[in-house]
């Protein structure tokens, strides 16, 4: 499963130093919390998960994390973490389209190209 981290406002943030992005994908495994995580449909406070190689290892209330998986967290304050989200959104028709108005300005190739072969396209 894939996480998304929202509400930071500061790239350094999750960079390189404060135990950030780098180790959700090598090193050590790494604790992680924010004001507001959500999975499951709910949203769990007081609650960190364990993240190790890009692998969610386990979740637990931070209140049980022993002392050295307390120094082993980063708490992202006034941030949201939820689960990946699926980009269903996607130009694949366009491939169709290839060589079609390739060398036209945008609104030539979309009056030209894309209206004019779009409507002849089928699911």
């Amino acid at each position: 499963m894939s996480w998304s981290f929202f509400g930071s406002s500061d790239p350094d943030r999750m960079g390189e130093g404060d135990g950030g992005f780098e180790s959700l994908f090598m090193g050590e495994s790494r604790w992680y919390s924010a004001e507001f995580l959500y999975t499951d449909n709910q949203r769990l406070p007081d609650t960190a998960f364990e993240v190790q190689g890009g692998v969610i290892l386990q979740r637990k209330p931070i209140s049980a994390l022993s002392d050295e998986e307390s120094a082993k967290l980063v708490h992202y304050s006034g941030c949201a973490i939820t689960p990946g989200f699926v980009n269903s959104h996607n130009h694949s028709f366009q491939s169709l389209l290839k060589g079609i108005c390739d060398d036209a300005d945008f609104f030539t190739w979309r009056d030209d190209g894309l209206y004019k072969y779009a409507r002849l396209m089928t699911a």
